[in-house]
């Protein structure tokens, strides 16, 4: 389970400039765009990023000061976290940065900088982070889906199931050649990378950046992938994991 969270969130953060990259680019061709946008957006990832460092560094030093001091409250530890990240992510809009390549780096330096504040993000991370994950679940399914399950085509539920079935799993294989887990520990690794909150949070993005409607379709497969990865890895996650409990007793 640590390592698919360690996966998941590497890879959230890594894309992300990708990501963001290529919804400028498309952005810019739509609008008959000026020459130099490659440029303004390394520059608002590049500004997101040293942001982010630098303020999740000072807050880490920052939280270490005021534990050593004891004049933090322990109750209110638990937030430390959540609160870092929403104070580095607006600042980095503020300032013509990229929030959320902010709030990724500034995470990073918070977790080395501060041992304190990583035992609390991996507190609230196992407590309060699973109430609002449900919370953004509920409304997701409750606004978006209804708005856009009219657009889904067979093609649209062709790719679904190949992303989650054929081309997670082959690019999880590939990078797990030469490594020292067994055939069912990486089978199970590559059919579980659920298409969740971090697909929202790129769908909102997209969506601030372009015109949603000349997108619809996009946003609709989007949707579809999601909805199939609830279902899907929902309804395998537990006897999946019983058979690779049973799988590795064998092997030992």
């Amino acid at each position: 389970r640590q390592g698919i969270n360690i996966e998941s969130g590497l890879n959230d953060g890594l894309v992300l400039p990708v990501f963001t990259t290529a919804v400028l680019l498309e952005a810019n061709l739509l609008s008959n765009g000026h020459q130099g946008w490659v440029a303004e957006a390394l520059l608002e990832i590049s500004i997101g990023a040293v942001i982010g460092v630098v303020s999740g560094y000072v807050i880490g030093q920052v939280v270490n000061h005021a534990v050593k001091n004891r004049t933090i409250v322990a109750r209110f530890e638990r937030l430390l976290g959540v609160l870092a990240a929403l104070f580095i992510f607006l600042l980095a809009e503020e300032l013509g940065g990229n929030g959320f390549v902010a709030a990724f780096a500034g995470g990073l330096a918070l977790n080395i900088s501060s041992d304190k504040v990583k035992d609390a993000i991996e507190s609230f991370g196992e407590a309060e982070s699973e109430l609002l994950t449900m919370l953004t679940f509920f409304v997701f399914g409750l606004i978006v889906v209804p708005a856009l399950y009219e657009s889904w085509t067979w093609t649209m539920l062709l790719f679904s199931i190949a992303s989650l079935a054929v081309l997670r799993p082959l690019c999880v294989w590939i990078c797990m050649i030469g490594s020292p887990y067994s055939l069912g520990e990486k089978l199970y690794i590559g059919w579980f990378g659920p298409r969740g909150i971090a697909s929202v949070i790129y769908m909102l993005i997209m969506a601030t950046m372009i015109d949603p409607v000349a997108f619809k379709p996009l946003f609709a497969a989007g949707t579809m992938i999601v909805c199939i990865s609830v279902v899907a890895h929902g309804i395998t996650a537990a006897p999946a994991s019983r058979a690779l409990v049973s799988y590795l007793a064998r092997k030992s």
